[in-house]
């Protein structure tokens, strides 16, 4: 907890309350229910302010406002509506209004930094995948369409507003890309409103403050005639870093997933193949506690590798992708709609993982991006990070921007770059050498943007996305 003079816990059960080391001197005020927080916080003496009244159909907007103007913020139905903007600042945050506390946290950090607040409607349930399949289909298939499609949602949220304006823009959000769209006409980066954000911020400012570990692991099976990695390793090494290098023959699934998890490193650069990979079809039937019986029809990719010290024994690395569950397409607002408990849905994953019935081939499985090592597949199944630190990752690999970067992110990795389509291998060098030309001197917002801008008449224009925060320096990576 730091130094802090004191500290509320609201709505903490004594379970959740059993995690905090909280200094013995520090005072504590506890709220339970939501009644309490006036009288409890009143404690406090806090200074006296004007009131900001607002509709409760208006809260977050009035929420905004209030950090702006430093007033009080009071819920009252009578209230008159909220017509001033508030998206003053040298940045702009925009925010996917989703229906939970991510909204509230990210209005929070907008006002911690001094940026405008943009608040935009959310994506339908689950469209993060439609978007990923609409790139697909405009990459791959060519279909301009899906590109219109992309510019249609992101544009009938930010309407008219005017990003030039703005040194640089954060976007909270499930998954759009806000900066293919705009072109990058201004530094942008992203935070996943899906992947726990208030860890995410936590933990950017925590390790921003420790002491830096200076070292970095530099991965690549050597696939390709020309790649950035040497060039790296010279490069970190002159810089003080200690690298460790898995390269060519050391670059194997189980020497990656050791390294990845448990070595502490500040930086973590990947040059391989990416994206999704071939895979299995497959039916299984349960039956639910209550005796109701269950069809799932789901995909299954695997990736396997020899167990060190040990040639006859091989460790299987599986991952499961429903598809349909009692002919309901997974995810469905059908499936919603069928109202199933969720004992039904963890007996169906149960089900998937204990599954020894026939394997059909199919080709690529959708959402089953990957890193390819010299002997496998690694899926992004991680514990840990970093021997629990908090690293930066350059996953320079084709569709490297979507599922496998939420595996990093949901690991604690404070940074993430990847890309969001399949990048050439000579725009793929161009963007590390100008990331790391200028990394070591700027934050990595910056150092990222000059990449991107480097691509800008090449097929990988606008290609990289960035998942972190503006204000992450060099001195900590």
């Amino acid at each position: 907890m730091g130094s802090a003079e004191c500290v509320i816990l609201a709505g903490l059960t004594d379970n959740q309350k059993s995690y905090l080391r909280i200094p013995p001197a520090t005072r504590v005020i506890e709220i339970t229910i939501l009644s309490e927080v006036e009288k409890q916080l009143s404690s406090l003496e806090l200074p006296k302010r004007e009131e900001l009244r607002c509709r409760s159909s208006e809260v977050l907007e009035a929420l905004v406002l209030a950090h702006r103007t430093g007033k009080r913020l009071v819920v009252d139905e009578a209230a008159k509506a909220i017509s001033e903007s508030s998206t003053k600042g040298n940045g702009i945050v925009v925010v996917e209004a989703v229906a939970d506390a991510s909204t509230v946290l990210a209005i929070n950090y907008a006002s911690s930094v001094g940026a405008g607040v943009l608040l935009v409607a959310p994506l339908a349930d689950h469209d993060g995948q439609g978007i990923l399949k609409s790139i697909e289909l405009w990459k791959r298939g060519d279909d301009r369409t899906q590109l219109e499609k992309l510019k249609d949602e992101v544009m009938r949220r930010i309407g008219r507003a005017c990003f030039a304006e703005f040194d640089h823009a954060t976007f909270f959000t499930e998954g759009l890309p806000y900066s293919l769209v705009l072109e990058n006409c201004i530094p942008c980066c992203y935070v996943h409103l899906s992947l726990n954000p208030d860890l995410f911020i936590i933990d950017s400012i925590i390790f921003e403050k420790l002491q830096d570990i200076h070292s970095a692991i530099v991965f690549s099976p050597l696939f390709f005639p020309d790649e950035e990695t040497s060039t790296l390793c010279g490069f970190l090494s002159r810089n003080r870093y200690y690298v460790r290098s898995l390269l060519g023959r050391s670059a194997s699934l189980a020497s990656f997933d050791f390294h990845a998890q448990h070595f502490p490193y500040a930086l973590l650069h990947i040059c391989s193949h990416g994206g999704e990979v071939d895979g299995y079809e497959m039916v299984e039937e349960f039956v639910d506690r209550d005796g109701n019986k269950h069809t799932v029809q789901f995909d299954e990719v695997i990736g396997v590798t020899p167990v060190p010290d040990n040639d006859k024994i091989v460790e299987v690395h599986r991952k499961m992708f429903p598809r349909t569950l009692d002919g309901f397409a997974w995810r469905s607002e059908e499936l919603s709609q069928g109202q199933y408990p969720e004992y039904v849905i963890a007996q169906m994953w149960d089900c998937m993982r204990r599954s020894t019935g026939t394997r059909k081939s199919k080709g690529k499985v959708p959402m089953s991006c990957s890193i390819a090592c010299v002997d496998s597949i690694h899926q992004g199944q991680f514990h840990v990070l970093a021997s629990h630190r908090s690293p930066i990752v350059f996953n320079n690999a084709c569709w490297s921007g979507h599922e496998v970067a939420k595996f990093f992110l949901a690991c604690a990795a404070r940074a993430y770059i990847g890309t969001l389509w399949a990048v050439e291998n000579e725009a793929a060098v161009t963007a590390a050498r100008v990331f790391y030309e200028n990394v070591l001197t700027e934050p990595v917002l910056y150092a990222m943007h000059k990449a991107n801008k480097a691509l800008d008449k090449t097929n990988s224009k606008d290609i990289y996305i960035y998942w972190g925060l503006p204000w992450l320096c060099p001195e900590s990576c």
